[in-house]
């Protein structure tokens, strides 16, 4: 017996017919008899059918939107029970007429004549509307070609803005998904150096915000701050929608034609369009979820409140909570910014305030520390732009061995001066477990001397003294330093 198929005994299967050439040729009869069908300047008595939107009348065949629509077969059905007449009438009201057409197309036909993403747009939004996947499919098969055309050019803020017009209707195929991630890798800081970037659609913006490896050509992370603020005022000032709400604030935002940012003074105000005025609290409001995508921990801790403050965006609180919240994601610094704006409503001393940075540091020493060693240096930490340490001394005062704290500049240590002075309040506090403390507070310039301290705090037998209760249940002192910038 042969192993071999003999194939002149097989019978014809329809499978065989997939590639008739016959076959194909019908079927493009078929589809351009469809097409010449849906021509509405066809004789009305062809169709059974009549669609209206606005002032369009649609021609075309019910059995096939019928068969293929749920939407169209509903509508159908309840005009011809109301009226045997043929053809019949459907009054479509509020639809986008090139929407509903290019749809009714799409079932004649499978094809749409889309001359334009808007027109696109729109069927999509229809279709999911009706619960037409179809017609999805085929409208934003030709947004994401042109999608993919700007992208090629490298026309990237047409291609963004019309992807997300796109993923705002529909979720986009994985193709352009893809493209445009590929975008953003290679091309973030040169969109971000772009003076236009400020068209960015907020998704896309948002999205270059959040790369860790972004890389500007900037100073810092406040000139990020900066521009996030000038994408803000730019976007609401040109909101056609937009509704001016005047705040209470004193400062306010303008945008020249120039589309140069400022900060001038409410009463100056009046010199500029209001259409070009942003108020603090309504730009603060449009960019609250970018403002987070900024790592504050980069910004150097004085202008947390040197700069950051003259923004009118945060409030003192937010300002602490905003620095707190960057140190604790790195897990290195115990920094703890102070709040020193607590309303007074004496303007001379919130500016004095402004120029203040305060710094508080907790700093816990174990018992086995102290009495091991006569001298315990603590963790370095940066602040103001300096490294800073603690030295734990113990020293004979009167014949009794005493506990005295130092802050030392490591700068200074190292190095031998400051390249600038900094006068400071400095405050050593030994806290007590029952809330009390033994504290000094002295004011001191630095430049070439390398520590400040406050000698003689404490006994060791006081110390030691559970009485006394300077030592934790795990047998440790907490010592507060806190320095004052002035």
């Amino acid at each position: 017996m042969s192993l071999t198929e003999d194939t002149s005994k097989r019978k014809t299967t329809a499978d065989d017919l997939k590639d008739n050439t016959p076959l194909k040729d019908h079927e493009q009869r078929m589809l351009k008899a469809l097409k010449s069908l849906f021509s509405k300047t066809m004789t009305p008595n062809v169709h059974d059918l009549v669609i209206k939107v606005g002032e369009e009348q649609i021609h075309c065949l019910s059995g096939l939107l019928m068969s293929q629509s749920s939407y169209f077969k509903r509508l159908i059905t309840e005009a011809r029970s109301k009226s045997e007449d043929i053809p019949t009438v459907i009054t479509i009201e509020d639809q986008k007429q090139d929407a509903i057409k290019n749809m009714v197309q799409y079932y004649m036909t499978a094809h749409m004549d889309i001359d334009s993403t808007t027109s696109a747009l729109n069927v999509i939004e229809l279709a999911k509307r009706v619960d037409c996947d179809k017609c999805c499919i085929a409208a934003r098969t030709y947004i994401e070609r042109q999608l993919l055309i700007f992208f090629d050019e490298l026309k990237f803020f047409e291609g963004f803005a019309l992807l997300d017009d796109l993923e705002n209707v529909h979720m986009c195929s994985k193709t352009v998904s893809d493209r445009s991630e590929e975008i953003l890798n290679k091309y973030s800081t040169a969109i971000l150096e772009d003076v236009d970037f400020v068209c960015l659609p907020r998704s896309t913006f948002s999205k270059i915000l959040s790369k860790d490896d972004l890389e500007m050509v900037i100073k810092d992370e406040y000139d990020l701050l900066n521009k996030i603020i000038e994408w803000g005022v730019v976007n609401i000032t040109n909101r056609r929608d937009r509704i001016v709400c005047e705040d209470e604030g004193s400062r306010v935002y303008v945008c020249s034609p120039q589309r140069r940012i400022q900060v001038i003074s409410k009463a100056d105000a009046s010199k500029y369009d209001n259409e070009n005025i942003v108020y603090c609290s309504e730009l603060r409001q449009f960019i609250d979820d970018l403002l987070f995508l900024v790592r504050y921990e980069h910004i150097p801790p004085q202008h947390i409140i040197n700069k950051l403050e003259p923004k009118h965006l945060f409030t003192a609180q937010e300002l602490i909570q905003l620095f707190k919240a960057g140190v604790s994601a790195k897990n290195k610094l115990p920094y703890q910014i102070l709040n020193k704006f607590e309303a007074n409503g004496e303007e001379e001393t919130r500016k004095k305030r402004q120029r203040e940075t305060l710094g508080s540091f907790d700093f816990f020493v174990s018992k086995e520390a102290i009495l091991s060693n006569n001298r315990v240096i603590l963790p370095t930490f940066l602040f103001c732009n300096t490294s800073w340490y603690v030295m734990v001394m113990t020293s004979q005062h009167k014949g009794e061995p005493h506990l005295s704290f130092y802050l030392y500049n490591k700068v200074i240590t190292d190095v031998g001066h400051l390249e600038e002075s900094i006068p400071t309040i400095i405050t050593f506090r030994l806290v007590n477990t029952d809330g009390g403390a033994k504290k000094q507070k002295f004011t001191k310039t630095w430049q070439e001397v390398k520590a400040w301290g406050y000698a003689n705090v404490i006994p060791i037998n006081d110390l030691l003294n559970p009485v006394n209760k300077w030592l934790s249940s795990d047998e440790k002192i907490n010592l507060q330093v806190s320095i004052n910038v002035q």
